[in-house]
């Protein structure tokens, strides 16, 4: 055998190796072909001659396993080198086998896929495939009971639906394929193009149990012979002349591989730039087709903080018959910049103690191009790095106190960064004078005794404010910050309203009312979702759905497992983790339905330790005596049965029993007309959509106590983006505006108290999510092309359940959603902001009068197996919290979120 390893000989005594391999390894028995060695200078001007040996360029994964591994000798046939048909292997296997069912019938299936290896369309008149000891439960395949009910093929790479003619006999199937009949000049579509694959399924069944099913080998025969190969050259430059700086005649070994037409590296080479900065070697005896030269850039050489790019031109090396071609990979270097540095100063601050607890103010050193933020503390200093040539300004946020009238501005710097210097400044500040200040006059009834704090925030961003004690009485502001947002932080039992909202230079008066809590529902204020007594409910939810899809009950229940089959059960692992709220997709058309039975025999109560293996760390072992806590509330179940306890004479009634299960056991529980199943409000009309959801209000309240109904949130139409709804009328679609202020004008006469969220909707020009897309700038509407939801939130504003409403976007990552960008950092932060987050900070503002909007994650979620979905996470984790990079200034914490999903059969998410 001819091993197709080629040493060049240079000047210096270093060794330049060339490689002729298939995956690295090396053939064994290769059946004919010729190769060559030769010995020249590598140097400029002298060109290296290898032929290729044919066999390396044919050979394929099976036939090296063939070779090598003794398992496979039975395959021999198969991968002949004479053939262009192979047995392309799955996971090191040449079949697959699979089997189910249950003594009374199961199905098995055995898949193998066949490849053309040759660079022509094939006919395949004649093929047969052999499958041999073939055992079911150790007899023979005929002696089982076995027989074939189909056969399935795939269409893969433009390969044509094949005649398959099946038969067997004892413990063997044979299979006879041929290609569809044609004749003349066009019948490249009947034949099996280079370098395509057939999957074949042999789908068998016995009429019993199957406990093992086992296939000893498969052979193909009668295969098609190549036909003669064409071939042609390939002269390829490598200048890597740009290297040899960072090279010494040792530590270089540049590795670029050359792949052929069917992807496979038929010949490597070591390169170093010292000893051979232009190198040019010709390849001999290539098939015909397109290569490529692939470079290993694990070997390039250090770029001591420069940049190593290199191109191979063309790309695409085509290499024709008889001919020789010529292309040329080249390596570029360009060395790192020491970039220039600056050291910012903050001493000496005059009012100090006043503004000790105001933390850092952001800043940024910007000239007109680039743009450099940075934050510094009062007395103290602050570096940035890595500044390019050019002059610079330096701004920096004033502080202010309103209370106290004191404000200083940041005094103006510019500056000149010079590469491979540090430049150093110090801020210093200039107090306002009272003139650039007005006052505003605070009037507040109903203070509570508990110290109460107020916050400001301009919208130009032009001071940093102290939080100050709230009380009645004058605060002063600049008289050139446009618009200052209030906040208030309301204190436990309380809620508070205010008017304006918003300070402006025209702004002469706030007025400020606190109302105690009496009532036992949830509700709204400052932004967030608060109970009965003012405090901050952090909704921590996932989805659950079953209700939407025709199941009549929620998925998963389906086996006899003591932990996942049992409804009960599962609720109690779900409240077990931490869990306190539940979405519930349902379709109004699906409440209607007869339910099916969900009770299952020999399904015992699950143990404590079957609940603690399932529900904790397998790395930890949990203290002696710990237990899973029970529910409160919990149904009476026969012995070894699930789901008995389930009510089965309606769907409906079904439904209004798990959400009052829910709310007993402490969760809150959102509903969710899911549109994707349920078009009721496109094909009934909104006046009819509203009614039905009236009606289900009504059926909440009248089955279940008050103690739960308060617990119930209606998400009202889930991703309107799927039908094309809009906030505005469009065609013959609705205005989801009118239709979501419909819904809550008639559930609220059933239950007017209870929480309503609203999805968002026909924004995709700031790539917004489905159910996503509430930005209400105007600008940025007419610049994007969005839907426009300003009626709608002007309207909220005028209607007394206000208080009530609560936005929920959803919010999915690259793998869900396809997006290229804008999927993590700033980018993230900025979509998230102009599309809802500024709703929970300065909120929607008609006028002067503003109303801060809660917002609750309806949906989110991933299969965490791309990295793109991890910097996601990592992003919108900070986004939520408000914390880290995502501490903008812009948007509130959002504490409330629904997981998509708890059921293992999302599409989407995988559960």
């Amino acid at each position: 055998m001819n091993s197709n390893i080629i040493y060049l000989k240079i000047r210096k005594p270093q060794m330049l190796k060339v490689t002729s391999v298939l995956i690295g390894i090396f053939l064994a028995g290769c059946n004919g072909g010729n190769s060559s060695s030769s010995t020249t200078s590598a140097t400029q001007g002298v060109i290296d001659n290898i032929n290729i040996n044919r066999d390396s360029q044919l050979a394929t994964q099976l036939s090296i396993e063939t070779t090598l591994l003794t398992e496979n000798q039975a395959n021999s046939k198969a991968i002949s080198d004479s053939s262009c048909m192979q047995i392309l292997p799955q996971n090191g296997k040449n079949m697959i086998t699979s089997y189910s069912g249950n003594q009374y019938y199961s199905p098995a299936q055995i898949k193998f896929t066949l490849q053309n290896k040759c660079s022509t369309y094939i006919n395949l008149n004649g093929l047969t495939a052999v499958l041999s000891g073939i055992n079911i439960n150790g007899k023979s395949f005929a002696s089982a009971g076995g027989s074939i009910k189909w056969i399935d093929q795939d269409q893969l790479n433009g390969a044509p639906w094949l005649n398959i003619s099946s038969a067997n006999s004892g413990s063997n199937i044979t299979l006879n394929l041929t290609t569809p009949s044609c004749s003349g000049n066009y019948c490249d579509w009947a034949k099996m193009p280079p370098n395509s694959s057939k999957t074949i399924t042999i789908n068998t069944a016995v009429n019993s149990a199957i406990n093992s099913f086992t296939v000893s080998s498969l052979t193909l025969d009668g295969v098609t012979p190549p036909p003669a190969v064409e071939s042609g050259s390939l002269q390829l430059i490598i200048d890597s002349s740009s290297l040899k700086s960072l090279c010494t005649t040792t530590n270089c070994a540049i590795g670029l591989d050359l792949i052929s037409p069917a992807s496979q590296k038929i010949a490597s080479m070591n390169i170093n730039p010292k000893e051979s900065p232009v190198y040019t070697v010709k390849y001999n005896g290539l098939l015909i087709g397109n290569y490529t030269v692939s470079v290993n850039g694990s070997s390039l050489p250090n770029p001591q903080g420069g940049s190593i790019t290199y191109k191979t031109e063309p790309a695409s090396i085509p290499v024709s018959k008889n001919t020789t071609t010529s292309a040329q990979t080249t390596f570029s270097y360009i060395p790192a910049k020491i970039l220039g540095s600056l050291t910012i100063t903050n001493q000496n601050f005059p009012d100090s103690t006043l503004f000790a607890n105001i933390g850092g103010l952001p800043g940024s050193v910007t000239s007109a191009s680039n743009s450099y933020p940075f934050t510094i503390n009062l007395n103290s200093s602050a570096n940035i790095s890595g500044l390019n040539t050019g002059n610079y300004t330096i701004s920096v946020q004033g502080l202010a106190d309103p209370l106290k009238g004191v404000y200083y501005k940041a005094d103006p710097l510019s500056l000149s960064i010079v590469d491979n210097q540090n430049t150093a400044k110090s801020l210093t500040f200039s107090k306002l004078a009272t003139s650039s200040l007005h006052k505003v006059t605070f009037s507040v009834s109903n203070l509570p005794a508990t110290a109460t704090n107020v916050s400001f925030a301009g919208q130009n961003a032009a001071f940093k404010y102290n939080t100050d004690s709230l009380s009645n009485g004058d605060y002063w502001f600049a008289n050139n910050e446009s618009a200052i947002a209030i906040n208030i932080a309301v204190p436990t039992g309380y809620t508070v309203s205010y008017s304006p909202q918003v300070i402006t230079p025209a702004t002469t008066s706030v007025s400020i009312s606190f109302q105690a809590i009496t009532n036992s529902y949830l509700t709204t204020s400052n932004g967030q979702i608060v109970d009965s007594s003012g405090n901050i409910i952090k909704l921590k939810g996932i989805n659950w759905f079953g209700f939407n899809n025709g199941g009549t009950m929620l998925d998963g229940l389906w086996s006899s497992d003591p932990l996942s089959g049992d409804f009960s059960t599962t609720v109690q692992r779900i409240k077990a983790l931490g869990f306190n709220a539940v979405r519930l997709p349902f379709s109004f058309k699906d409440l209607a339905k007869s339910p099916n039975n969900f009770s299952h025999s020999n399904c015992p109560t699950a143990t404590n330790s079957q609940l603690l293996a399932n529900l904790t760390n397998p790395s930890v072992t949990p203290a002696s005596g710990t237990s899973i806590p029970p529910l409160s509330y919990a149904p009476t179940r026969a012995s070894n049965m699930c789901n008995d306890y389930l009510p089965n004479n309606s769907t409906m009634d079904r439904f209004i029993w798990v959400i009052d299960f829910f709310a007993k056991n402490g969760f809150y529980v959102l509903i969710d007309d899911h549109l994707r199943e349920d078009q009721t409000i496109l094909n009934s009309g909104v006046s009819s959509w509203a009614n039905q959801w009236k009606d289900l209000a009504t059926r909440i309240k009248n089955g279940m106590p008050a103690s739960s109904s308060s617990k119930v949130m209606f998400d009202l139409l889930n991703e309107p983006d799927n039908f094309g709804i809009r906030w505005e009328a469009s065609g013959s679609n609705p205005s989801l505006a009118t239709a979501y202020l419909s819904a809550m004008d008639a559930i609220a006469t059933v239950l007017p108290n209870n929480i309503y969220m609203v999805e968002g909707t026909g924004q995709s020009g700031i790539n917004a999510n489905w159910g996503d897309g509430f930005a209400t700038n105007k600008t940025l509407i007419s610049q994007s092309g969005l839907s426009d939801p300003n009626g709608f939130f002007t309207a909220v504003l005028s209607k007394p359940y206000v208080n009530q409403v609560v936005v929920s976007p959803h919010v999915y990552p690259p793998t869900v959603t396809n997006a290229s960008s804008d999927y993590f950092g700033s980018g993230l932060y900025n979509r998230l902001n102009n599309s809802f987050g500024y709703l929970n900070y300065t909120g929607y503002c008609v006028n002067s009068n503003c109303h801060k909007f809660p917002v609750a994650i309806g949906e989110f979620g991933s299969r965490f197996t791309d990295n793109r979905d991890l910097l996601f996470f990592n992003s919108f984790a900070s986004y939520l919290n408000s914390s880290n990079d995502a501490n903008d200034g812009k948007h509130q914490p959002i504490y409330n979120w629904f997981y998509w999903s708890w059921n293992a059969n999302s599409g989407d998410t995988g559960g």
